[in-house]
């Protein structure tokens, strides 16, 4: 599975020198993330746009990208994350959790896509907590609706490691009620950011 995510265009190749996936406690500074899209993005320039600029300020480090299925959530995530991998020094994360069957396998999903490992001393999310917590990385957390009871796990990640951006794709908000976190809502005919 760690090959079909290949890093987009190739960038972020490892350093010579540099350890890959030997984690505890660290995230890789390259790790394959995303696979190129097999097909251009047409037509939605706009909303590229607008969620790769929300998604660049600093007051907002979760944007959930909400819409009916099929409307093209994912494809527009994995555009604005790959136009985003120069921005975030320590890389994009693609989490795949349309598999995951339930919330409390969450933190295992974003550990295999990070690399981190459980250090056995501590629970896996305290092991994401010290990968997090001194990155600035964009972790991408793709068709999130079935496990929303796992939303607290998010926002628990998004206190503790404060250059963390998460961008989620559900067909519901993860309904966490803080102003810094948006849903940009995508339909037929309307699209924009409101508070979820």
């Amino acid at each position: 599975m760690r090959d079909a995510h290949a890093r987009l265009h190739g960038r972020g190749r490892a350093r010579p020198g540099r350890p890959r996936n030997r984690l505890s406690a660290h995230v890789p500074r390259s790790a394959p993330v995303l696979s190129a899209p097999l097909t251009p993005l047409i037509g939605r320039d706009a909303e590229v746009g607008a969620v790769r600029d929300a998604l660049l300020r600093l007051d907002v480090r979760l944007l959930t990208l909400v819409g009916a299925p099929g409307i093209g959530k994912t494809r527009l995530g994995l555009e604005v994350a790959g136009a985003l991998t120069p921005e975030f020094e320590h890389g994009v994360f693609f989490v795949p959790l349309a598999p995951v069957r339930e919330p409390g396998l969450v933190a295992s999903a974003i550990a295999q896509a990070l690399g981190v490992h459980d250090a056995g001393r501590q629970s896996l999310l305290d092991s994401l907590k010290v990968s997090l917590r001194n990155r600035r990385l964009l972790l991408v957390l793709d068709n999130f609706e079935h496990l929303l009871a796992a939303a607290p796990l998010v926002a628990e990640l998004l206190a503790a490691c404060p250059g963390l951006t998460v961008l989620a794709t559900s067909r519901a908000p993860l309904h966490l009620g803080c102003r810094r976190w948006r849903c940009w809502w995508s339909g037929r005919g309307r699209s924009g950011p409101s508070l979820g």
